[in-house]
């Protein structure tokens, strides 16, 4: 003999129950994904944020002398410079 299907009311019961447990999960790894970007973003332009602080101060304490530009790297026209000198 055949087994009897359940009822459409109970298929459409457990469809919902799957449907909603899996859009929670899938919606908490969402939530959770984006937090972690989040905050990956934020320790980085926090530490670009302390390394211009640090350039600036450093700029007002070297007078923008040797001491600048050893930390900041050679100025903008160093390498036009070299390139004419050769």
């Amino acid at each position: 003999m055949a087994e009897a299907k359940p009822p459409a009311r109970e298929q459409t019961a457990a469809t919902t129950a799957f449907v909603t447990t899996e859009h929670f999960t899938l919606q908490g790894a969402r939530s959770q994904t984006v937090s972690e970007s989040t905050g990956r973003a934020s320790i980085f332009l926090a530490s670009i944020s302390a390394g211009v602080v640090a350039l600036g101060l450093m700029a007002t304490a070297a007078h923008i002398g040797t001491a600048f530009y050893a930390l900041a790297g050679p100025p903008p026209n160093a390498r036009l410079r070299r390139a004419r000198d050769v």
